[in-house]
């Protein structure tokens, strides 16, 4: 994992100096001056850096053993000196083998879950406790809730987050308030005074003609789940998982681009701003994290989140990675208000370098917008280990015995063992 320290965001800062010499066209909020060259706008970057720092560093103890299970969870493994050497003798002899037992093991245990917690029309029952008007906001907060979760897939979301908890030890979602565009068909009558509003643009078209167009609107929108990556998270190492909500911050890393940062922004309810410094940042090459996993157990090499830093390709992405961090801050001590009191704020970072929120979280339960799902939570661990690490020692040795079989029944057939050394081998070794 690259570490990214002080000394580092000074290189990226002088890198990029004058990039952000624009005068951007931004109303910021609360009337601040949240310009990327501003001395306010800097100081919080550094601060919500120094916090994903401190949480890497714990997280950094976890992912050899996540990298593990997520070997365990491919069949095929990557070929290693040796075992290419082995294959160039015979490629029928059998190399390094995984007997699927662990992913048995989480296809059962995911079941479980989804029979326990999802299973039937509705996921998230509302009773209400008073008389019968009390009851009948509750039906009806029952049944828009559920809309909600066949929009957002609700159910999928939360399979993954079992998957990653039985990984892992831990599966995190974030909950958004997401909206979904697209066009309806409109038919509409014409007014006496559309059609003279009409012809003084030209067009002639008389009172009661039916006119016929699709029109931009909001399709559906409510509350939406979103899997975030244990590999990208950034958590309060002083807290447990049961004991999240108590956390000073807890945050995620996730990939993008420029384009999509602008389009969000033209939305008022995103309360996005600085897309355009954003989009310069991405031309000059400059849009990646320093933070981003690139070396997971996924996939056939071990690196399937790479989008590389060396890859031609990269340059006409516009790719960005965004810090998204929740922080409990004293407002007055940031500068962003006058408040003394404790206040939690989310504030999000382009490129860990161009800040584009900074805003009081909405949310009416004061609570951190993220839930936790820990299977092996005790109450006193900060990385509970996953059911899978518990049984880690048993996959090893059946990939070993089945290893061994196949080895044994190879010398027997050919008079030869496969774990012979190649010619090549017994010249180099």
């Amino acid at each position: 994992m690259m570490r990214f320290g002080t000394e580092d965001r000074r290189d990226k800062r002088r890198r990029l100096q004058g990039a952000y010499e624009e005068e951007y066209d931004y109303d910021y909020p609360m009337g601040l001056d949240l310009h990327p060259e501003s001395e306010l706008s800097k100081q919080i970057v550094n601060e919500v850096l120094n916090r994903a720092e401190v949480a890497q560093e714990e997280l950094n103890k976890l992912k050899d053993e996540w990298k593990e299970m997520d070997r365990t969870m491919n069949a095929y493994m990557p070929a290693s000196a040796w075992d290419e050497g082995v294959q160039e003798v015979d490629s029928r002899r059998p190399t390094t083998i995984v007997v699927p037992m662990s992913f048995a093991m989480r296809e059962v245990f995911q079941t479980s879950m989804r029979n326990a917690l999802t299973a039937g029309d509705l996921i998230h029952l509302y009773r209400g406790t008073g008389g019968p008007e009390s009851k009948i906001a509750g039906a009806k907060l029952e049944l828009l809730v559920g809309k909600h979760s066949l929009w957002f897939k609700e159910r999928l979301k939360l399979d993954m987050a079992f998957g990653d908890a039985f990984t892992y030890g831990r599966g995190l979602v974030a909950l958004n308030w997401a909206k979904h565009l697209g066009q309806k068909p409109v038919v509409e009558e014409v007014s006496d005074l559309m059609s003279f509003a009409l012809r003084e643009q030209g067009q002639n078209v008389p009172p009661g003609t039916i006119l016929r167009y699709l029109e931009d609107r909001i399709l559906f929108e409510g509350t939406e789940l979103q899997n975030i990556d244990m590999y990208q998270t950034f958590i309060d190492p002083s807290v447990t998982p049961n004991e999240l909500q108590k956390a000073e911050f807890i945050g995620w890393l996730y990939r993008t681009n420029s384009m999509s940062l602008m389009r969000r922004e033209e939305d008022p309810e995103e309360n996005l701003f600085n897309g355009k410094a954003v989009y310069h940042l991405t031309k000059k090459g400059e849009g990646l994290s320093a933070y981003w996993n690139r070396d997971d157990g996924r996939g056939r090499d071990g690196d399937s989140q790479d989008l590389g830093f060396a890859d031609p390709a990269a340059q006409y992405s516009n790719a960005v990675d965004v810090i998204r961090l929740c922080i409990e801050i004293i407002p007055e001590e940031w500068g962003l208000g006058d408040n003394k009191k404790p206040e939690k704020w989310v504030f999000e970072v382009a490129g860990d370098d161009v800040l584009i929120q900074a805003m009081p979280l909405p949310n009416k339960h004061n609570m951190f917008p993220v839930a936790m799902f820990a299977p092996n939570a005790d109450a006193h661990t900060v990385g509970p280990g996953s059911h899978l690490m518990a049984t880690a020692s048993i996959q090893k040795f059946m990939n070993w015995l089945l290893k061994s079989r196949a080895d044994a029944v190879n010398t027997i057939l050919t008079g030869s063992s496969s774990t012979t050394r190649p010619s090549w081998m017994r010249r180099t070794c």
